[in-house]
C-alpha cells in the first residue's frame, strides 16, 4: 500500500510493481475461490481432494455390448479354412480347460498372416497350411508345406 501511494522513479520500477501487484491480486482471488469451494463441500481446485466414499472407489466394469459381433464382418476377413482352423484351435484349448474368452477370429487371422510372411522370408515362396497339434502338453499351431507345392 505504501508503494502504491508513492511515485515510481522509473518506468522499469513501475512495470515491476504493477506486475507484482497483478500477480498478488490473482492469487488472492484464487484463494477466495478455493475457500468458497471447500466451504461448499466441493473438491477444491484441480489437484486438491477430500476423502471419498469407499463405495465409489471400486471401478465399475465396462458395459457389455448389446449384440455379438456380426458374422458377415468376420467372414469377410477370413477364408473358410481359417475359420475352421480357428474353431478347431479354440475347441482344443477348451478341451484342455483353458479360458478362451479373449480369442478373436480377426486377431487369429492377423497372426496367421504374420507367420506366413515370416515363413516366406525364411523359406521363399512356399505354400503353407496350418494345423492344430497337441505338443508338450500345449495346444499349438503347426505349419506344414502344402501337398503338391
Amino acid at each position: 500500500r505504501r508503494l502504491s501511494s508513492s511515485e515510481a522513479e522509473s518506468a522499469a520500477d513501475r512495470y515491476r510493481f504493477n506486475t507484482l501487484q497483478g500477480r498478488y491480486m490473482s492469487l488472492c482471488e484464487r484463494w477466495e475461490k478455493l475457500q468458497a469451494e471447500k466451504e461448499g463441500g466441493r473438491r477444491p481446485g484441480v489437484h486438491g481432494g477430500f476423502a471419498r466414499d469407499s463405495t465409489k472407489l471400486t471401478p465399475t466394469p465396462p458395459p457389455k455390448p448389446n449384440a455379438p459381433a456380426a458374422r458377415s464382418v468376420l467372414t469377410g476377413k477370413a477364408s473358410k479354412t481359417e475359420e475352421d482352423l480357428f474353431r478347431r484351435y479354440v475347441a482344443a484349448r477348451q478341451a484342455r480347460g483353458e479360458d478362451v474368452a479373449g480369442y478373436d477370429l480377426a486377431h487369429f487371422v492377423e497372426g496367421l498372416n504374420r507367420e506366413r510372411a515370416k515363413l516366406k522370408e525364411r523359406f521363399g515362396d512356399v505354400a503353407v497350411e496350418f494345423d492344430v497339434a497337441d505338443r508338450d502338453g500345449k495346444v499349438r499351431l503347426v505349419a506344414r508345406k502344402k501337398a503338391g507345392s
